[in-house]
């Protein structure tokens, strides 16, 4: 017994040693790192506009490369948005059939903070090989072949409202928000923000729609959507309308989506 106390006092004695053999306190254990924060999303606001001076540039496509892709089309004003982004290096393309592609790259920041840039296009007509037209040529060829395909399925089962050229060309508007407020299931404010009414809702209750562009998300449910920024009716080939979860393509269809997706084509299709 007293060898074991004895060995206790030594294990006592070593524990309490401190620098240079004194008596003290043992010293603290080292603080361990903590978890690397939650990556927050950003915002990018960009402007088009002709060379140094020149007017806002309408109707770019403005594509958006780097940790996550986006694809927008620039609005009357010139000027594009995409929202929740996380933050990183992207790469940003520009282009139109009247000016020279160019790109750069942009630094998003996170933390919920806007970033915002201004983009230059130069005068360059682009030649454009000659085209044969025939009556069912954009049907049988091309990107939009799938869409296509998949809308036809959607009509036979009588899922969405779904908008096609000819109804685009009889219409004869220029605005998609237009084309969406002759839906009784769609609410298009003064300032063209779009909501659709919840499906089954007694209350009358409406949400946002998520917007999908030649396959990208442009759009978010928790974004107030003004359908003419993304694109106008003389560039739209099909514009799909799907007011419930129940009609949504399984390729639209997210956690995000259940209020109702509104997915646009443009003539190029991506």
């Amino acid at each position: 017994m007293a060898t074991i106390l004895a060995m206790l006092g030594v294990v006592c004695a070593a524990a309490t040693l401190g620098p240079a053999g004194l008596i003290g306190p043992a010293p603290a254990l080292a603080a361990q790192d903590l978890p690397p924060e939650t990556e927050e999303f950003g915002r990018l606001l960009g402007l088009v506009r002709e060379g140094e001076t020149g007017p806002a540039v309408p109707g770019a496509r403005v594509t958006l490369r780097g940790p996550e892709e986006r694809s927008a089309v620039t609005g009357e004003s010139g000027e594009f948005r995409m929202e929740l982004l996380p933050p990183g290096l992207y790469r940003v393309e520009v282009e139109h059939l009247a000016y020279r592609r160019i790109e750069v790259e942009v630094e998003v920041a996170g933390g919920e903070q806007t970033t915002r840039v201004e983009l230059r296009l130069m005068r360059d007509a682009i030649a454009i090989d000659p085209v044969t037209v025939e009556v069912e040529a954009r049907r049988g060829t091309g990107p939009l072949v799938g869409v296509y395909d998949r809308v036809a399925r959607q009509q036979a089962l009588g899922l969405g409202r779904i908008f096609t050229r000819d109804e685009f060309e009889h219409r004869g508007t220029s605005r998609v928000s237009s084309l969406l407020q002759t839906m009784p299931s769609v609410r298009v404010n003064s300032r063209g923000n779009v909501t659709l009414r919840a499906r089954g809702s007694v209350s009358q209750r409406t949400c946002n729609p998520e917007v999908w562009l030649d396959g990208f998300r442009v759009g978010r449910s928790d974004d107030a959507v003004n359908i003419d920024d993304f694109v106008t009716v003389s560039q739209l080939e099909v514009m799909e309308v799907y007011t419930g979860p129940s009609q949504i393509p399984f390729e639209f269809l997210s956690s995000d989506s259940m209020c109702g997706v509104i997915v646009l084509w443009t003539r190029r299709g991506g």
